[in-house]
């Protein structure tokens, strides 16, 4: 599968010729490498993408029958699709719409945890602070207060007074941030799915 051409035109090869198990099994790479693309893609756009570019890939075929049948007096469109072949395509639609539902709920789900409640976040994993540090500029921030310029060492220090973090632990991090290397399983942002929380728990509060 030639993921590297997906997303690069307005057809995809992500689920041509795939039952719907296959594309199943290929969903995770194909949404990793969507969200490589741009840090501000997540699943849900991801969703939204696939249905609009399986939409457009079976629409001729879809139209032309839909012509045929009026033509000739019925439309037992679904029955056609299956003898054309599309049934695959018509349970990844039913795939994916089913998948956006859930992401939907959660973001609803979690909005009305934000309204609600005032939650604490003390408890968070170090990496996690340093990910809401990076989110909402704070690091970058303190890096321009400084007049000559400021070592990840001496960043470290101040972020462990602020954070309660040991210094020991915050500078690999700085250092990972600077080099962006997302592939390193010490970056802070390697782990997307924590990066996805606290990027929508921010976006929900307002930032």
């Amino acid at each position: 599968m030639k993921i590297q051409n997906h997303y690069m035109s307005d057809s995809s090869d992500s689920f041509r010729n795939k039952t719907v198990q296959v594309y199943k099994n290929d969903y995770p790479e194909l949404l990793n490498y969507y969200r490589s693309l741009n840090e501000d893609n997540d699943e849900i756009n991801f969703v939204n993408s696939e249905i609009r570019l399986v939409n457009e890939y079976i629409k001729p075929v879809v139209e032309s029958r839909k012509t045929e049948l009026e033509k000739k007096g019925t439309l037992d469109l679904t029955n056609e699709m299956i003898k054309k072949g599309l049934s695959s395509y018509n349970k990844i639609i039913s795939f994916l719409e089913i998948k956006k539902l859930e992401l939907e709920k959660e973001s609803n789900e979690l909005s009305t945890i934000i309204n609600e409640f005032e939650i604490d976040l003390s408890d968070s994993k170090a990496v996690e602070k340093i990910i809401y540090l990076n989110e909402l500029g704070i690091i970058d921030f303190l890096r321009t207060k400084t007049k000559a310029g400021i070592s990840n060492g001496g960043l470290a220090s101040v972020l462990s007074g602020i954070t309660g973090i040991k210094a020991v632990t915050i500078k690999p991090s700085l250092n990972r941030l600077s080099s962006n290397d997302m592939l390193d399983n010490k970056h802070p942002y390697y782990t997307q799915k924590t990066v996805d929380k606290i990027k929508t728990f921010l976006i929900e509060l307002g930032f």
